[in-house]
């Protein structure tokens, strides 16, 4: 797309309104899995075996039935966690916000856009990380401190993971100019 003659100041409201245009063209994905209720089982299925697999890792005896886990079935002195890997607790949310974002910063070569999207599985292990801290905090402090962290603490905290992991790859490909400061 050519640009029009701007001055400096109307230019970046150009690419501003350009990366919202494309983020918000990009986000279509979200509507669509949510508007017709797409099944995400598959992706639960995933994250509950490996959520399995790392929760055995660090020691806890787990149980898993599709995308439910129950944690501490041999603890003699804690009730057993169960909990369900829902589809909101996949990630993909997070998952489809963070390459969204990469794909609609304009004028940005499509090689560094697949090296923004290398970053990907950090966003993906960000998330399984999530579930192992909320079930560390069930064990250590209970029901209701987990569900503290899960609802308030660990949104916030995979806002900050995307929009940070965006940040830093936006800092590696657009360094920011000297000539402004």
């Amino acid at each position: 797309m050519r640009m029009p003659k701007l001055n400096r100041e109307n230019k970046q409201l150009y690419k501003t309104m350009i990366f919202l245009w494309r983020l918000m063209l990009l986000s279509i994905p979200l509507y669509v899995v949510l508007t017709f209720a797409i099944d995400l089982g598959f992706l639960q299925n995933i994250v509950a075996t490996q959520s399995f697999w790392m929760l055995s890792f660090t020691g806890l005896t787990v149980a898993q039935d599709g995308p439910s886990l129950t944690v501490g079935l041999d603890d003699e002195y804690q009730q057993p966690f169960y909990f369900i890997i829902s589809e909101d607790s996949t990630g993909w949310k997070s998952l489809l916000f963070f390459t969204a974002l990469v794909i609609a910063v304009p004028e940005i070569h499509n090689r560094k856009r697949i090296i923004g999207l290398c970053l990907l599985p950090a966003v993906w292990i960000g998330n399984l990380f999530r579930i192992w801290i909320i079930v560390m905090i069930e064990r250590s402090y209970g029901f209701e401190a987990a569900m503290i962290a899960h609802d308030y603490l660990w949104r916030v905290g995979l806002i900050v993971l995307v929009v940070g992991l965006w940040l830093l790859w936006l800092k590696y490909v657009k360094p920011i100019s000297n000539k402004n400061k």
